[in-house]
């Protein structure tokens, strides 16, 4: 499969592009999850417990994957550290846990509080 096989509205790409060199913000990353069992499919919807869209579970493997998360309701889901913040869309009880990596800047999810400074402590 090559790159001219992926379909993607021209101004929904501008648009994202466009944003991010900007005004220096990115709402989404690509994040490692622990999840509640294995088996669960890839390109399942990922919902926060309050019903609202988190991103896309991309690939597993046993119980760990790669999801691709809106930052806000995965940081705040990693550093709570719990189950069930987020699962998979009709399924409450297969969570996703995403794992904020250590290797990550501490400046990483906390672009909106200013020129890309951690807010502080």
């Amino acid at each position: 499969m090559g790159w001219g096989s992926l379909k993607a509205p021209q101004s929904c790409h501008q648009e994202r592009n466009s944003y991010t060199h900007f005004r220096g913000i990115i709402r989404r990353r690509l994040m490692p999850v622990v999840l509640a069992q294995p088996g669960l499919q890839p390109g399942s919807d990922v919902v926060q417990a309050g019903g609202g869209s988190a991103g896309v579970l991309l690939a597993t493997e046993g119980t760990l994957g790669l999801a691709h998360l809106k930052l806000g309701p995965a940081l705040a889901a990693a550093a709570a550290g719990g189950e069930g913040a987020l699962h998979l869309a009709g399924d409450a009880g297969a969570w996703v846990r995403p794992v904020r990596p250590q290797w990550w800047p501490p400046e990483w999810g906390h672009e909106e509080a200013g020129a890309g400074a951690a807010p502080k402590a």
